[in-house]
C-alpha cells in the first residue's frame, strides 16, 4: 500500500521558487540528533521507510520541484509502475509533483523536499485555522521508530518547523485550509485509536484534546 506526503489537490499554490530558496536555506534541522534511518532500515531491506517509494512517495509543490531541478540532480518525477499509482497521479492537482530521489545513500541533504524535512510530523491547526504546533504523522502507522516518542524530538527541529509553517501559512491561505482539514482527520483518527495527541511547540510538548468545542 502506498501513502502520499502532503495533499494540495484543488488548491491554488501561491508559493514561488524564491520562497523555497528561503525555506531550504533556513530550515534544515532534523527531528533527532542521530541517524534515525538506522533504526528502521534493517527491517525494510536496508532502506529507511521514509526513503522508500514503496511506502512513501513525496509530493512537492510545483515551484518547489522547479527550484530543485535548477539546483540539484537529486530529484526526478516519479514514474508510476501500477495502474493505481497512475490513477493517483492523474487525479492529483497539477500544482503538485510526485517526486523520486536518488535514494538514502545518494541524498543531498540540503535539497531534501519539504515532505522529507517535515517527516514524521505535520502542522496542526484548530477549527478556525490557527496554527497550534506540530503533531506526528501516522501515514506509516507504527513503521517510523520516532512516532510517539516525544522525548527524542529536537527542540531546534520543532522551532524550525514552527517558523517554516508560519512562513508558508502567511503566504498561502489555501495551504492553511488544507492542514485545517487534515487536523480534523488527525483528531478523529487518534480518538478512534485512543492515542494521545502530542502537540509540539518551541516551548515543549503537551497533550491536546480530541474535541475542540
Amino acid at each position: 500500500m502506498y501513502f502520499y506526503l502532503n495533499c494540495f489537490a484543488g488548491k491554488p499554490i501561491m508559493l514561488r521558487e524564491k520562497d523555497f530558496e528561503y525555506i531550504y536555506r533556513n530550515y534544515e534541522s532534523t527531528p533527532v540528533r542521530f541517524d534515525c534511518g538506522k533504526l528502521c532500515a534493517p527491517e525494510n531491506g536496508g532502506i529507511p521507510y521514509c526513503c522508500d517509494t514503496g511506502w512513501l512517495i513525496p509530493v512537492m509543490y510545483k515551484w518547489e520541484f522547479s527550484y530543485l531541478l535548477k539546483h540539484t540532480d537529486l530529484w526526478v518525477r516519479f514514474k508510476p509502475k501500477t495502474k493505481h499509482e497512475k490513477n493517483i497521479i492523474e487525479e492529483t492537482d497539477k500544482n503538485t509533483v510526485f517526486g523520486q530521489c536518488l535514494g538514502h545513500k545518494g541524498c543531498d541533504r540540503k535539497y531534501r523536499s519539504v515532505s522529507c524535512r517535515i517527516f514524521p510530523f505535520e502542522p496542526y491547526l484548530d477549527l478556525e485555522g490557527k496554527f497550534l504546533g506540530m503533531v506526528y504523522s501516522y501515514r506509516l502507522g507504527n513503521k517510523c521508530p520516532l512516532v510517539d516518542k516525544p522525548k527524542l524530538v529536537s527542540k531546534k527541529f520543532i522551532s524550525d518547523q514552527t517558523k517554516m509553517w508560519t512562513y508558508i501559512f502567511e503566504r498561502d491561505s489555501a495551504e492553511r485550509q488544507v492542514y485545517r482539514e487534515q487536523s480534523i482527520q488527525v483528531r478523529r483518527y487518534l480518538s478512534r485509536k485512543k492515542k494521545p495527541i502530542y502537540i509540539f511547540t518551541p516551548e515543549g510538548y503537551s497533550r491536546g484534546k480530541y474535541r475542540l468545542r
